[in-house]
This record gives C-alpha cells, sequence and structure tokens, in this order.
C-alpha cells in the first residue's frame, strides 16, 4: 500500500476559508498593509524559500524542499486572542425539539515563522474554550494547530522535515462543507498527527541525484472515536462499525534521478519499504516496492513516460488482499508553458489496473483550472498522514494545497472515519478566477469508497462549492461561500451556505459579522436537520 500523494479534498469541506489574494484581510494574524493584505508565512510564499516542483525523481512530487538561503533571517512570533458569540437555533443538531443557544467561544493563538539560513518554519495553533449558555454539556476544548519545519544540517547534503496537525472533523460523516466549529460532542474526532523525515541527499558526477529518507509518522484520536451504530456485513458476519484507532507508519525510501541524459531521456530508481501498524484495529500492512521510471523527451513540450517495477503488499488482518506482482504505468506529460501541464499514465498499482492524471491549466492571465484524477488502496490513517504531507500553511491558519494554493481539509467529512482497507477513486477540478479585487473558485468533486474488508459500506459522494471574496474597501472585505453534497448510502444531501463581513478597525483589531445556513437530510434514522447560526467576532492582535 504505497502512500502516494492523494489528492486532498479541497475547497467544499472549508466553507469559511481565507485566500492568499486582496481580500485575505479578515481577522489577519498580524497588521494588514495599506490593501489589507496581512503576512504570508515564509513556508508558503512561493517566491521566498519554497519550491513546490520535484526536486529529484519526476515521479515523486509530495516532498517540498528549500531553496538557499536569502535575505538575512526573520522571526516572526504573534499571540491573538478571539472572542466569539454565536446564536443558534438548533444546537444539537436535531430534526424535532429544536433547541436554541448561545455558544461563547474564547479562542487564544499563536502564529511563529521562522526564515533563517538553517530553519524555514512555520506554526498556528489555537485552544478554543466553547461554553453554551442551554446545552452546558456541550462544552468543549478544542484545538487546532497546523506547522511544518525544514531544518537543514550539511546544506544540500542532509535535513529534517517536520508536519503536525490536530484538527475535527465529522466521526458520522455527512457534514460536507458545514463548518466544523458547529459539531456536536456526539460526532466530533479529534484528531492528531506528526510526522517526521530526516532526509540525505548527494549528487553522483555520472549517476545523477540521490536521496535517502526515512519517514515515521503517528495518528491518534480523542473526542468520539466509537462505532457509529451504523451495521455492515462484515468479515464474521453483521456487525456495528469498528472504531477508529491510532495508527504508526515506517517508512525507508532511496531514490536516484538521472535527470536528463542527453536531449531526450531521464530516469528515475525508487526503492521503498514501509510498514503501517493499526493499534488493535484493521488496516496494518507492509509494502515492498522498486520501480525505475523513464521519460522520453519526444519535444520541448511533450514526454512520454513508462515505468515498471515490483511490489509485495502483505496485510495482516485481509489476506486475500495480499500481493506480490509486477507494477507499471505508462502516459505522457504535456508542458508547452508554465501556464499549462498535464500528466495522464494508465497502468497497474496496488493490485488494481487504474488511470492517475493531473491538469493545471491558465486559461486566461486571470482564470486558472485545475483537475486531478487517482486511484489509490490506503486506510484513512494513512490518507491524513498523506494529506498532511501534501499541506502547507496559508494566510489567517488557513490550511492549503501545496499544488492549487486551495483550501483543503486533511480528511473527508463526507465519510465515517472508521478503520478500514478502502479502495479510493477521486476526481476534483476547480477554477479560479482573481479580478481585480475578487476572487471566485468553483470546485467539483466525485469520490467512490469500496470497502477492501467488507466492514464499511461501500458509498460514494458527489460535491460541489463556490467561494467568492470580494475586497470591498481597503480595510473591509466580503467572503460568500456555499457547498452541495450527496452521499449514497444514506441518501444524504448536505448544503451549507456563510456570508461574512470583516473590518479592520486597526491595525491590531479586527471584528467580523457571519451567518450560516446547513441544511442535512438523509433516510429515516440518518441525520436530518437544518440550523440557522448568527456569528459575531472580534481579534485582538498583540
Amino acid at each position: 500500500m504505497r502512500i502516494i500523494r492523494l489528492p486532498v479534498v479541497v475547497a467544499g469541506f472549508v466553507a469559511v476559508a481565507a485566500f492568499a489574494s486582496p481580500a485575505a484581510a479578515q481577522l489577519s494574524l498580524g497588521p494588514v498593509d495599506d490593501q489589507g493584505q496581512g503576512p504570508v508565512p515564509p513556508i508558503y510564499a512561493q517566491g521566498l524559500r519554497q519550491n513546490l516542483g520535484r526536486p529529484t525523481a519526476p515521479n515523486e512530487n509530495d516532498q517540498p524542499y528549500t531553496l538557499p538561503p536569502k535575505g538575512p533571517p526573520l522571526w516572526q512570533i504573534t499571540p491573538r486572542i478571539d472572542l466569539r458569540e454565536e446564536a443558534t437555533d438548533n444546537v444539537r443538531d436535531a430534526h424535532t425539539n429544536r433547541t436554541a443557544d448561545l455558544i461563547t467561544t474564547l479562542t487564544p493563538g499563536i502564529y511563529i515563522a521562522a526564515d533563517a539560513p538553517r530553519l524555514v518554519a512555520n506554526l498556528d495553533y489555537s485552544a478554543s474554550l466553547n461554553t453554551y449558555a442551554v446545552a452546558s454539556d456541550q462544552d468543549n476544548i478544542d484545538q487546532n494547530l497546523f506547522g511544518s519545519a525544514i531544518a537543514t544540517i550539511v546544506p544540500d547534503a542532509a535535513s529534517v522535515e517536520l508536519r503536525g496537525t490536530i484538527f475535527d472533523t465529522a466521526h458520522t460523516g455527512a457534514f460536507g462543507s458545514i463548518p466544523t466549529s458547529q459539531l456536536s460532542s456526539s460526532n466530533r474526532t479529534t484528531t492528531y498527527a506528526i510526522e517526521a523525515s530526516p532526509v540525505l541527499r548527494h549528487s553522483f558526477a555520472t549517476l545523477g541525484n540521490g536521496e535517502l529518507r526515512y519517514i515515521f509518522g503517528q495518528t491518534w484520536f480523542t473526542g468520539q472515536t466509537a462505532a457509529t451504530g451504523q451495521t455492515s456485513q462484515g468479515l464474521s458476519g453483521v456487525g456495528t462499525l469498528a472504531p477508529i484507532t491510532a495508527a504508526t507508519h515506517n517508512e525507508l525510501r532511496g531514490t536516484l534521478a538521472t535527470g536528463d541524459i542527453g536531449k531526450y531521456l531521464s530516469n528515475a530508481v525508487t526503492l521503498d519499504g514501509q510498514r503501517t501498524d493499526v493499534n488493535g484495529g484493521t488496516g496494518s500492512n507492509k509494502e515492498g516496492l522498486a520501480t525505475d521510471e523513464v521519460q522520453v523527451h519526444v519535444t520541448k513540450s511533450i514526454a512520454l513516460v513508462g515505468a515498471g517495477g515490483w511490489q509485495t503488499l502483505e496485510f495482516a488482518q485481509v489476506p486475500s488482499q495480499n500481493l506480490s506482482e509486477p507494477t507499471w504505468y505508462a502516459g505522457a506529460i504535456y508542458q508547452p508553458n508554465d501556464g499549462m501541464r498535464a500528466e495522464l499514465t494508465y497502468g497497474h498499482r496496488d493490485g488494481a489496473d487504474s488511470f492517475q492524471g493531473d491538469l493545471r491549466y491558465a486559461l486566461t492571465p486571470i482564470t486558472t483550472a485545475y483537475a486531478n484524477y487517482s486511484e489509490v488502496t490506503t486506510t484513512p490513517q494513512q490518507a491524513i498522514l498523506q494529506n498532511l504531507n501534501g499541506a502547507v500553511l496559508g494566510p489567517n491558519g488557513t490550511v492549503l494545497d501545496a499544488q492549487t494554493g486551495l483550501p483543503i481539509s486533511l480528511n473527508n467529512n463526507e465519510f465515517s472515519l472508521q478503520n478500514d482497507v478502502e479502495r479510493l477513486r477521486t476526481f476534483q477540478t476547480s477554477l479560479v478566477t482573481t479580478l481585480d479585487t475578487n476572487r471566485f473558485t468553483v470546485t467539483g468533486i466525485h469520490q467512490e469508497l469500496q470497502s477492501l474488508t467488507g466492514l464499511v459500506p461501500n458509498n460514494s459522494m458527489n460535491g460541489l462549492t463556490a467561494t467568492w471574496n470580494r475586497q470591498m474597501t481597503p480595510l473591509t472585505t466580503m467572503n460568500l461561500s456555499g457547498g452541495y453534497f450527496l452521499q449514497d448510502s444514506q441518501h444524504t444531501h448536505t448544503l451549507s451556505t456563510n456570508l461574512e463581513f470583516t473590518h479592520a478597525f486597526s491595525p491590531s483589531l479586527f471584528g467580523s459579522i457571519g451567518y450560516n445556513f446547513a441544511y442535512v437530510d438523509s433516510v429515516p434514522g440518518g441525520p436530518n436537520f437544518y440550523r440557522n447560526s448568527l456569528i459575531l467576532t472580534l481579534r485582538k492582535v498583540f
């Protein structure tokens, strides 16, 4: 079960995200400039320190690396505190006997960034103390964290990469683009994930550039981690779905990339061994992979790509999915200019024949389209770690896709969070337009989940989201977003809309007023509710 870069679920699962655009002044982490723009974390700024390309192996796009140091060392430490009041008419997400409530949230937080010759890092952390006037049993403390760092030990030779996150997710799924701050205690699972990667690099004069990377990853969960109460025909008969449990991932990967051989060829060899242990649950596995990828540069803009190798995969609890067989893929890459890149391959990977494809196309100077299709075999724990690997921190604490710059979620809030081994098929596409003080984003996604154990029902979902960010004045922004999702297993329809106005009263004091509407409809016994919320927020930055 090779952990390749999964297409992270974009835009639709972050309904109130801020973008790195002129409209990003809302609740900024620091003083705004004369355009209302907040500071951009160093590790996200593409032109500053991070290269989002593929430095070693043409088939590896999941490991950003740092450029040589530029400029003097930079440290930024910015504490803040938020006071939030939410008036809602359905605090328990009930179908009948709705209960209104006033929710007071106090959120201290801190943003830390470093851009020094030997360290590039940033981290955003906050802890929300939520107090309910009526439903006091819902009182809770939420934590949110995203951080990443690259420490250079020996320039161009040795480094250590670190990533970590804390976030809430809908345990039973069917939450779409509804803000996760509205999760009830019976449906809130807090996810913790960390990853550490010591890296050695060496340039061989005649062979190419080599890299040896060890990856340690850990996921664990608190809050609602029990079975969902749904039943399924599993391996040992009918029973409730298994609770989510912690997992540990260890991986050793070596790559040797020749770069261009003359005018026409480039070559990359990968040797990979990994082991994932799920504590007391389904999904523990071991894998070995050896592949050699060759690219033939037909023209300056067209390359044919082909790879072959051997893959072994062994599941401790699901021996029916074990394999030891050849793996291969072939396809083409088309890149006529910096504004367009398309790659499509077909092959045999993880025991199945499948397509993989990526597209980035600047339709006009102000409009860019993105598309991705993939099929992977994975577990929920491994998917979270891989999504963490492909994410960066954007302005205002927003987590972004490193390739598209769009907001992402590290877990799919439409599917229940359960132990399983899954075959995921994902197609998503986004259209982004920036016009003067306006930014428009439309994203569509289709995802199919096939359980390879029978412990979780097969499922699929379709979703569409749209956002409009407008800079109304140099210090005032409007953010309008909406999302609609249709989940197949319980015929669940999820609709969410959010309208927010934000104003900077001073370089360190920000306020916002917002309205959120959420609607969920499914089969009897499933989630069925609607909720209206009016939200007032004040932020003080120190």
